[in-house]
């Protein structure tokens, strides 16, 4: 009995190591689970759907010039952002807090920012069904989660 008990463990063990390792993973390389990728300058944008040119390229702008209002430079380096449209995505990258609208993980996990969904056409944040309205724009999200990337 005490045999199957420390095999129970062990394996719960390896399970749980298994599962953190993974999701480790996925948030230091989450490029592949997000299709749609439009870049301008320092800033690149990835999305789980289609990013419309338009709206898209107007948001890397409105972000970008955000930022170079800030006194924190982003200096030298290529920022990502990615925006989690679907639900599974949302609680995935956001486990930490599901309620949040966008997220930074530590640079030690190369300092990606994520946003919970995005209207880039009218450039408004949508969070679990609530479509966000100023001050709360896509691209205001965008600059305030970059700057906490910034600022590590």
């Amino acid at each position: 009995m005490l045999r199957s008990i420390k095999r129970t463990l062990l394996w719960a063990c390896v399970a749980l190591g298994t599962a953190a390792l993974s999701l480790c993973a996925l948030i230091t390389w989450p490029a592949p689970l997000f299709a749609f990728s439009l870049g301008s300058g320092k800033l690149v944008v990835a999305s789980d759907r289609p990013i419309p040119p338009g709206g898209g390229e107007r948001f890397l702008r409105d972000c970008e010039r955000l930022l170079n209002r800030s006194p924190l430079k982003a200096e030298g380096r290529q920022y990502r952002l990615y925006v989690t449209n679907d639900g599974w995505r949302h609680r995935l990258f956001f486990i930490l807090s599901p309620d949040a609208w966008g997220f930074a993980w530590y640079p030690g996990f190369r300092g990606h920012a994520f946003l919970s969904g995005a209207d880039f056409d009218n450039g408004r944040v949508i969070h679990l069904g609530y479509v966000g309205t100023p001050p709360r724009t896509l691209a205001a999200l965008c600059a305030h989660e970059l700057t906490h990337v910034i600022a590590w």
